[in-house]
């Protein structure tokens, strides 16, 4: 009996907060199986936006290769927007048909990769550094001056 009922609070409260908008759905509400035009149509979309990708990839690779404006990298907003350029452009170039012969995709996509692989090697060290330095910190009972044991550390060598 107790299960039911919170079973039955927890719906009201999901229902609450779905109608709020503080909530969204897992799923849609009226999911079903698509249809086989809802399936050819969502691969147009798809097609589209592949396109459009190719589309913005050259229009950004052309711009950048073309026009080299350094009045804008000296102002604050100028280097924001050309480094934001630069990023969408690298991601761009994982995300686009390959073009081995073309110097600059190749670039893009080293650098893409390379800020990819310094992600996860970021996350990984963290994850590892985490628990040793909880450790540290609490498996000592009496309180850590670290920059006074330094101080005591070299000057006693």
């Amino acid at each position: 009996m107790a299960a039911a009922a919170a079973a039955a609070l927890r719906s009201v409260q999901q229902r609450t907060l779905l109608s709020r908008g503080l909530l969204m759905p897992a799923r849609p509400l009226h999911s079903r199986p698509c249809t086989k035009d809802e399936k050819r149509e969502a691969a147009i979309h798809l097609g589209q936006i592949h396109q459009k990708k190719e589309e913005l990839y050259n229009l950004m690779a052309d711009f950048q290769r073309g026009y080299k404006v350094r009045d804008w990298t000296w102002s604050w907003k100028g280097r924001r927007l050309a480094e934001r350029n630069a990023l969408l452009l690298q991601q761009l170039s994982v995300q686009i048909e390959p073009r081995t012969s073309d110097t600059y995709w190749r670039s893009c996509r080293r650098v893409e990769r390379f800020h990819r692989f310094l992600t996860f090697l970021g996350a990984l060290s963290l994850f590892h550094m985490i628990p040793m330095g909880i450790h540290w910190f609490t498996a000592d009972p009496k309180p850590k001056n670290l920059a006074l044991d330094w101080w005591n550390h070299q000057n006693h060598h």
